[in-house]
């Protein structure tokens, strides 16, 4: 079924849910748009605007959304960790992570966030991984992932993280899938 337009077309933007409301978040050329869909009515919302944009991760953690990275339009990274507040529509600045990058995916498991991969310029990518806790406001660095990857899919299922397929280059991606336990650590 066909439903109301965003207001800003964008790729690459990122979504969460907080309260049954849809957030999406940043995307490709340093956009810096949060906008809110409320399936319920079919509307949309515009919220107020991300501080830097860009290629951001995304993960709701208790009713907060928190976002990763990102970069501005001539893919110069960012290691910008902003916290978005629904319920009052304002954003604040949390301790940068400690690897400046766009592109990559954050993961919510056991109250601690995940942020996996991405790059850190328009033609290569990183296998950095690296966690922070959002109650302490602190990273720790992991081992990395045995391949440099960007723009792949990712699930969390049964408390493990599965990485699947992506691209080291920009260009190639053979389709593997790496499992990260987090429990391993």
């Amino acid at each position: 079924t066909n439903k109301e337009k965003m207001l800003s077309s964008r790729i690459a933007t990122k979504a969460g849910v907080v309260n049954g409301i849809i957030y999406i978040i940043g995307g490709g050329h340093g956009a810096r748009n949060c906008e809110a869909y409320d399936p319920g009515t079919n509307q949309w919302t515009i919220k107020t605007d991300r501080p830097v944009g860009g290629e951001v991760a995304l993960t709701v953690f208790n009713g907060l959304i928190y976002t990763f990275g990102g970069n501005d339009v001539n893919f110069n990274p960012y290691s910008n960790v902003f916290v978005y507040n629904p319920q009052s529509d304002t954003w604040t600045q949390k301790q940068n992570m400690p690897t400046a990058r766009f592109g990559c995916e954050s993961y919510l498991v056991n109250g601690k966030i995940y942020v996996i991969g991405g790059s850190q310029t328009s033609y290569s990518a990183v296998a950095t991984v690296e966690v922070y806790d959002p109650v302490n406001d602190s990273w720790s660095n992991l081992p990395n992932m045995p391949d440099n990857l960007t723009w792949f899919a990712s699930a969390v299922v049964n408390n493990k993280i599965y990485v699947i397929s992506g691209t080291p280059d920009w260009a190639t991606g053979d389709g593997a899938i790496w499992e990260y336990d987090p429990a391993w650590v």
